[in-house]
């Protein structure tokens, strides 16, 4: 039988995880939770101890602005402007270019993210329309947050095309 792509991705990730420094307890397994429309889970495949530890990143395969290879195309002074903005922008920076990088070493991670996301922050106004009068909508932030990207994000971008 052949590997689903959701194995496919998996076994790419836990491959490159591993082989970087990473660990995964052999206790522990992605599950397929697409069909409940909840996408990717770890479960338990076997009894865990009080304090086990059940996986450890190195700070290598931490993405950051230090560690992107966006930081030998921008400058620390590029990055402390986006930061003084906003201090989520360096990092979302750093995500938009890793992510569209073929090469780059977070290529497996951002293979098992999900490809689109449902929740409120990406309905439209009529969906939103369902939440009017329950104090969600103004947690929400969709607002500030396209405003945010259209004045900052987007220009810092569009300079360095």
């Amino acid at each position: 039988m052949a590997e689903s792509t959701f194995e496919n991705a998996n076994k790419s990730f836990t491959e490159w995880f591993c082989t970087n420094g990473g660990m995964i307890s052999s206790k522990i397994t992605f599950k397929d939770y697409s069909r409940e429309n909840a996408g990717r889970g770890v479960v338990a495949v076997d009894d865990i101890e009080k304090d086990e530890v059940l996986f450890e990143i190195p700070r290598s395969l931490v993405l950051s602005p230090k560690t992107s290879s966006l930081a030998s195309k921008i400058s620390s002074e590029e990055f402390q402007e986006l930061y003084r903005n906003n201090r989520w922008f360096p990092l979302i920076i750093c995500m938009m270019y890793e992510s569209k990088n073929n090469n780059s070493l977070w290529k497996p991670y951002f293979d098992i993210l999900p490809s689109e996301f449902n929740t409120p922050m990406f309905w439209n106004d009529v969906e939103l329309d369902e939440l009017r009068g329950t104090g969600v909508i103004d947690k929400i932030g969709k607002d500030d947050a396209e405003k945010a990207f259209a004045d900052r994000l987007l220009p810092f971008i569009q300079v360095r095309k």
